[in-house]
């Protein structure tokens, strides 16, 4: 079978115990994707997403531009892949190691979010952009 466009992206914040992953799945159930997302342990979060360049794009919109508050995203990267097909979006297992301590969100403090440099000009450039044009105090929600 011919390999598909594929984004893996590397999610490290506040991203355990505050519905990241349910929006992740939404996310990519409305944008068109397949893949999957799947805790790493501590503050990380792994996302696999699969489809065409503008149903990718559409993704990383809405990750931009709807987290769950008080979701955080500290740093992002990410690498293109050519994968096999996938067949659907799935919320995999989490994983049992811990590569970086958990982040506890703090509702009543708004910090400015620093992200991954990246000199890539393609999709995971365009993901940390979007994201850092979100921004990350209140009233960016």
């Amino acid at each position: 079978m011919a390999c598909e466009y594929s984004l893996k992206l590397l999610v490290i914040g506040i991203v355990q115990g505050v519905g990241f992953r349910p929006f992740i799945y939404r996310a990519a159930s409305r944008a068109g994707v397949k893949g999957y997302v799947r805790n790493l342990g501590g503050s990380e979060v792994e996302v696999l997403i699969q489809g065409n360049v503008e149903n990718v794009h559409k993704f990383l919109h809405l990750l931009a531009s709807e987290m769950p508050p008080p979701a955080r995203i500290e740093e992002i990267s990410g690498k293109e892949m050519c994968i096999d097909h996938l067949s659907e979006f799935k919320i995999l297992p989490s994983l049992t190691g811990m590569g970086r301590r958990s982040m506890i969100p703090q509702t009543s403090v708004y910090a400015r979010t620093a992200f991954a440099k990246s000199s890539s000009r393609g999709v995971v450039g365009t993901v940390i952009h979007l994201i850092a044009v979100r921004g990350a105090g209140p009233g960016s929600r």
